[in-house]
């Protein structure tokens, strides 16, 4: 049985999630500048809002929230979703901050100890329910069309793969210049893994590199099979909704004609 939801609901959902996400985003801002936590009670106000769109979490979870947006504009007016590459890109995106925070840098968080209430659940939103939830989006909206994999490569592999790199270097660039500026140390990189200012930074880097690319990439073909598993899934679907209604259509035809007795 398939659940399917209505477009006026569907609406209010993204609505209400893209409102709610927007809301904790600026609120999240306010208190990074405001009432900072950890190394960024070191810095000024400019540099502290710096500091905060620095780090990739904040990045894609503000990607997450235009998407909700280009979803409610496209389903308002153009009675469509946003295009596959898209959806794709923005859920390899919030992934990644998924996997990298929960695996790889939990417990790599400053002053985590210090964590009040709020930050608790920052932490929670950011790096947990906003990736499911696109997730979760990105799979009840697959299965429209087939995409083939072995042809992927040539136009959007290394396309999803751009936005990434951009970060990377600008990060390590913006790292580099903190270091020679003296800049207190914890603040120099978002991330302990791209800090090529340390001893072996550059060996550090370039492994976590591969890491994240590995991800972009392997993600990516990750979520194509599910989509074309869904696809796979409603064809079949279709092909016995059609069987049944050919075969009820064939007994009405067959069926005798009964005569009124007069």
């Amino acid at each position: 049985m398939n659940f399917k939801i209505s477009r006026r609901a569907s609406f209010y959902i993204y609505l209400s999630a893209l409102l709610m996400l927007f809301l904790f985003l600026v609120i999240d801002l306010i208190m990074a500048i405001y009432f900072p936590i950890g190394v960024a009670k070191q810095l000024g106000a400019g540099e502290r809002v710096s500091h905060y769109y620095s780090f990739f979490t904040t990045q894609s979870n503000y990607l997450v929230a235009i998407y909700f947006a280009m979803v409610l504009y496209y389903s308002h007016f153009k009675r469509i979703l946003p295009i596959f590459q898209v959806r794709l890109a923005v859920t390899v995106y919030i992934t990644i901050t998924m996997i990298i925070f929960w695996v790889g840098l939990f417990n790599q968080v400053q002053d985590i100890d210090k964590y009040d209430v709020y930050h608790w659940i920052n932490t929670m939103i950011l790096h947990l329910v906003m990736p499911i939830i696109m997730i979760i989006n990105f799979v009840m909206t697959s299965g429209k069309e087939r995409i083939a994999i072995k042809k992927w490569h040539q136009n959007y592999l290394w396309l999803i793969g751009l936005y990434p790199a951009i970060y990377s270097i600008v990060i390590l660039i913006r790292g580099h210049l903190r270091y020679l500026d003296s800049k207190p140390e914890d603040t120099w990189y978002p991330y302990f893994f791209f800090n090529i200012d340390q001893p072996y930074g550059w060996l550090i880097a370039t492994a976590a590199i591969i890491i994240i690319f590995g991800l972009v990439f392997g993600l990516q073909y990750f979520y194509i099979s599910i989509n074309n598993l869904m696809f796979d899934r409603n064809q079949k679907q279709r092909k016995r909704l059609e069987t049944y209604y050919a075969k009820t259509l064939a007994k009405l035809r067959n069926r005798p004609i009964k005569k009124n007795k007069s």
